[in-house]
């Protein structure tokens, strides 16, 4: 067995493609254009109570790319559960419910009621950007609970050195997601997340060096062909996670 393969098993999936988290909503539409089988489906943000999203949203485009600040609104848990509980009960790959703690005091009374779900495979943490390693740990094991435990956090910000304190609290695996950056639009200075081809080579970059530690890390971001997944996936992803490209035809 190959080192993708035993990823693969240690993270109970058929196949190493999914789609990020606020791409495909709280529930899998029914034409997305996928063109591999996907081995599981990840929810949009779901915060402990609703969030509003954020008053100025945006889309600016730069070469390479697109930079989207929404706010990450949020159905908030309950109503979200409400909602889509049995929906995710009948869709035939594992659901991955991705949260979003405000603080690690809130991740118990998320965790809890995602426990016995049916078909529930995986929790998703989103953690805040800026956040130092010793806060990582304490939502990690603020987290407990049955379920794999999957860590997001910013490409450009995690660390090697991270992952195997990381894995000794807790954690399953990390997922690496869109890189945060700055765009001046008109007269003022705008942040968000920046999607598209332009993040490959730094995605791939990251994921040859994390490669090296026998943790699950998921590649989530810059993937905009069939090739640009299949060479993460050579460079020691387990996994990877579409974003931007499921809003498009897919170009492989």
């Amino acid at each position: 067995m190959n080192h993708q393969s035993k990823m693969l098993e240690r993270l109970e999936l058929a196949s190493p493609w999914m789609n990020a988290s606020g791409f495909l909503g709280y529930s899998p539409p029914a034409q997305a254009g996928w063109a591999k089988p996907m081995g599981a489906f990840v929810t949009n943000a779901i915060s402990l109570l609703p969030r509003k999203p954020a008053l100025l949203r945006q889309v600016n485009a730069f070469p390479g790319g697109f930079m989207l600040h929404t706010g990450l609104p949020s159905l908030g848990l309950q109503n979200a559960l409400r909602q889509y509980a049995e929906r995710w009960s009948k869709i035939p790959i594992p659901v991955w419910v991705h949260l979003l703690p405000q603080a690690a005091e809130e991740l118990p009374q998320l965790i809890e009621p995602l426990e016995d779900l049916e078909n529930v495979g995986a929790v998703e943490l989103g953690l805040p950007p800026g956040i130092s390693l010793k806060t990582i740990l304490e939502f990690i094991r603020a987290a407990g609970g049955e379920k794999p435990l999957m860590v997001c956090l910013c490409v450009d910000e995690i660390q090697s050195e991270w992952l195997p304190p990381m894995e000794d609290a807790g954690a399953t695996g990390v997922v690496l997601s869109a890189p945060r950056g700055m765009l001046k639009t008109g007269n003022r200075l705008s942040r968000g997340r920046l999607y598209g081809p332009a993040i490959f080579p730094y995605m791939l970059n990251v994921v040859c060096r994390l490669a090296q530690f026998d943790v699950p890390v998921i590649a989530g971001g810059g993937i905009y062909s069939e090739a640009d997944g299949e060479t993460l996936l050579e460079a020691g992803a387990a996994a990877v996670q579409l974003d931007a490209v499921l809003w498009r035809n897919w170009d492989a």
